[in-house]
């Protein structure tokens, strides 16, 4: 099942700006809407899909089928594979992972298919030991992608390819169950990955449903629905990003000790969090979202509004550019270049409030103090 991260408060860097916008943002009268002054729901809904979420899924497809590509040598000379080889495929399928892994709807939410990709926080090293414990037993069903794809979430997905390529347990096991092993693992990903990708494409499911919200839907009743379920993932993911990935390796913590961050065993921590900011300024730009957003308040005269939506694409900006810094250092959280993701810390939390305040302010949407919990 989907982690859920309680809320925390971080002290994570100095104030960029005030929000002395905070108390600006009072609805206007229904009366004092126009026809023209509507938000765009269906036009916003389908620059998202042709724009954000078709393209991002169709990355992580293709990622995941170069990686499974430079597997197949290992299946004629397991004991001489170099492992080692994988690591810049596997970093362009974490990169990838991460323009998706905040689009917490549609089809990625059936049959545990997110939590079979990317089953973190496991906070109890529940896949660690379930990876070690069949690389001694070596299950014949792990061979097998469908197989495999019916066990644990825990065998399955990113922290068993990265125990597979890089962990000195899975260095010393049977080579030929290891590369098995690590290719199953790979080709049920990719499989859950195209499944996702073709539900989403011009004729898929998802694309069909995404595109005729209203009354007899079934995921989406009203026709903002999914605008409010793009939004929320939006504030959703800041959230994480802030409180939860870059809380941990940072040591803001419980105790203040750092703890890993996804993707740690790899070394592609930093990595994945600057895609995820790259991906978040997509999703509030490349969806539309922005423009609209100061569309319709520079119609309603809400000034408050357009300079809150423009903020946000300045936090945005910012965050993805100093993303683009950080990323290819290796052991960032324990060298010297620390500071600078401790910067983001408020600029996250900027950015997801005024998405928030901005958004509501020119919608009928309902967020209240569950908007970010995906539900």
């Amino acid at each position: 099942m989907r982690r859920r991260a309680p809320a925390r408060t971080i002290g994570l860097g100095a104030a960029l700006f005030g929000l002395a916008l905070a108390g600006a943002f009072v609805q206007p009268s229904l009366a004092a809407k126009g026809k023209s002054e509507t938000f765009d729901y269906a036009g916003v809904a389908e620059t998202a899909l042709k724009q954000h979420i078709r393209p991002g899924y169709a990355a992580f497809a293709n990622s995941l089928a170069a990686l499974s590509k430079r597997t197949a040598p290992c299946a004629d000379a397991p004991a001489a594979f170099n492992y080692a080889a994988l690591r810049k495929p596997f970093a362009n399928v974490v990169a990838a992972w991460a323009g998706v892994a905040h689009l917490i709807f549609g089809p990625i939410t059936a049959n545990n298919r997110y939590d079979r990709i990317f089953f973190w926080l496991d906070r109890k090293g529940i896949a660690r030991r379930q990876v070690y414990r069949a690389l001694k037993s070596m299950p014949a069903g792990y061979r097998d992608p469908d197989v495999l794809g019916e066990r644990s979430i825990g065998v399955q997905g990113f922290t068993a390819i990265e125990i597979l390529m890089l962990d000195k347990r899975a260095a010393s096991a049977d080579p030929g169950f290891r590369c098995d092993y690590l290719r199953a693992v790979i080709a049920n990903v990719l499989g859950i990955a195209r499944n996702v990708a073709s539900a989403w494409s011009a004729d898929g499911l998802a694309s069909k449903t995404w595109r005729s919200a209203g009354p007899g839907n079934p995921a989406y009743v009203k026709p903002g629905e999914p605008v409010l379920r793009l939004v929320r993932s939006l504030m959703t993911a800041t959230t994480e990003l802030r409180d939860v990935e870059l809380l941990r390796p940072l040591g803001f913590g419980k105790g203040r000790r750092k703890r890993s961050g996804p993707f740690a065993r790899s070394d592609l921590t930093i990595d994945y969090i600057a895609a995820r900011l790259a991906a978040l300024r997509s999703a509030w730009v490349d969806s539309g979202l922005s423009a609209e957003t100061k569309r319709l308040g520079a119609a309603r005269g809400r000034d408050e509004v357009v300079n809150a939506a423009k903020q946000v694409d300045f936090e945005m900006k910012f965050m993805a550019a100093r993303g683009i810094g950080m990323r290819g250092t290796p052991d960032f959280f324990n060298s010297d270049r620390v500071q600078e993701a401790i910067a983001l810390g408020f600029p996250l939390k900027s950015a997801r409030e005024l998405i928030e305040k901005s958004v509501s302010a020119v919608t009928d949407l309902p967020f209240g103090f569950n908007a970010a919990d995906g539900d």
